[in-house]
């Protein structure tokens, strides 16, 4: 669903730019070793719509907590962020633990948010079989 959009999008000639959350967080740390870090906050900043997939799938550290709302700070009113995940808001807030950092993100993903639910017991991997 979420791969559907984003091509809607570039058919549009929008500047999109998808990502699965563990990718995010390895390029996060390879920018920061390199010293490439602003420079990498900008692309993420840039883009009409960022596709953030597999959304907390992994339980976070603090650090990366903290990395996440650089993203969607630089992104919030601006540009549109779409997150894909197997686990409804209350399982976010479950992973991303309590305090401001955690408060701030779900104010950042939920506070204009258009949600789109997709029920089912079965991944949609398997359904065809």
């Amino acid at each position: 669903m979420i791969s559907a959009l984003g091509n809607r999008a570039c058919q549009e000639n929008y500047k999109v730019l998808y990502i699965r959350m563990p990718e995010l967080f390895n390029e996060i740390e390879r920018a920061r070793l390199e010293g490439e870090y602003d420079r990498l906050l900008k692309r993420y900043h840039s883009r009409d719509l960022l596709i953030i997939d597999d959304w907390l799938l992994y339980p976070v550290k603090e650090e990366q907590c903290e990395q996440i709302l650089e993203v969607l700070e630089g992104r919030y009113r601006h540009s549109a962020t779409i997150v894909g995940s197997q686990y409804t808001e209350d399982g976010w807030r479950e992973r991303l633990g309590a305090g401001a950092v955690a408060e701030a993100i779900m104010d950042r993903i939920t506070a204009s948010a258009e949600r789109i639910m997709i029920l089912g017991d079965k991944s949609m991997r398997t359904r065809n079989d």
